[in-house]
């Protein structure tokens, strides 16, 4: 199970910024009480800074609790 979710502004192994971390087993408001999904959520809420505007990537570490590895998703995202 994954038991974190960090997300930086551009590639955390690049020199991105952090801009938050999430625990993952929060409640999930989209499901329904008694789901097995119920607390199977996650939500961060992170500031884009204003001094770095254009293309950039999100990317989201997900910290594995079993065997302390990674995965990595990135999404471009563009800040005016």
């Amino acid at each position: 199970g994954v038991d974190r979710v960090d997300v930086f502004l551009d590639s955390r192994d690049s020199g991105g910024l952090f801009l938050g971390s999430t625990q993952v087993g929060i409640a999930n408001p989209s499901q329904t009480s008694g789901s097995q999904f119920a607390n199977s959520g996650w939500h961060v809420t992170v500031n884009l800074p204003k001094n770095q505007t254009g293309l950039h990537t999100l990317a989201f570490y997900a910290h594995s609790s079993v065997n302390g590895g990674e995965m990595v998703v990135e999404v471009p995202v563009t800040i005016q």
